[in-house]
């Protein structure tokens, strides 16, 4: 009997020792349950962040597309725009050639009309002269037969009247004469002067 007590007090002992182990194991247990539930809060908030983030992240990819094509837009634009402008950057350039040369011809071509033109001119005054100078040589000529005939003739041979009439007008020629002669030399001066 008392091997009965004494293995009822053992196993009471082992049941109470059971017992608090049980506790013991049974507050762990609520405190790793307290755990878990707050890890799974967390997990939960982590999810929900990572979802806000995920849905954040798809609008600013989508916002980030559109920008993207804009720019793709805009740099195409730019492309065609510099495209244009090389285009007329060579127009203008060609034109302002063809313009110049143009000019260049017509002030040219202006030019050497007035220079043939001077030339000819310059040509007929010399052809002119050279007739006057060969008129003059003839009237000097003449001149010098006339006063050699009236060096040899006596005053009685003629009458005076008709003589002096011829003499004025040989005088009143060779004076005209003399001044075609000056204003020649003044035109032929002046043309060489503006050449």
């Amino acid at each position: 009997m008392l091997n009965k007590i004494k293995g009822l007090m053992e196993s009471e002992e082992k049941i109470k020792e059971i017992h608090d182990k049980l506790s013991s194991h049974n507050e762990n247990l609520n405190k790793q349950n307290e755990i878990i539930q707050t890890m799974h809060s967390e997990v939960s908030n982590i999810k929900t962040n990572l979802n806000n983030f995920h849905n954040d992240s798809s609008e600013h990819i989508s916002q980030l597309k559109n920008e993207l094509e804009g720019i793709k837009d805009v740099k195409t634009q730019i492309h065609s725009e510099l495209d244009d402008l090389k285009l007329l950057k060579t127009q203008i350039k060609q034109q302002l050639v063809s313009e110049l040369t143009r000019d260049f011809k017509t002030e040219l071509q202006a030019n050497v009309e007035r220079i043939k033109t001077d030339v000819k001119s310059y040509n007929d005054l010399k052809q002119s002269l050279q007739a006057i100078t060969g008129k003059i040589e003839q009237v000097k000529s003449e001149m010098d037969k006339f006063n050699k005939i009236a060096s040899n003739i006596k005053e009685k041979d003629f009458t005076l009247e008709k003589h002096e009439k011829k003499l004025k007008d040989f005088s009143n020629e060779k004076y005209e004469l003399l001044k075609k002669i000056d204003a020649l030399e003044k035109l032929v001066g002046k043309e060489r002067r503006r050449r």
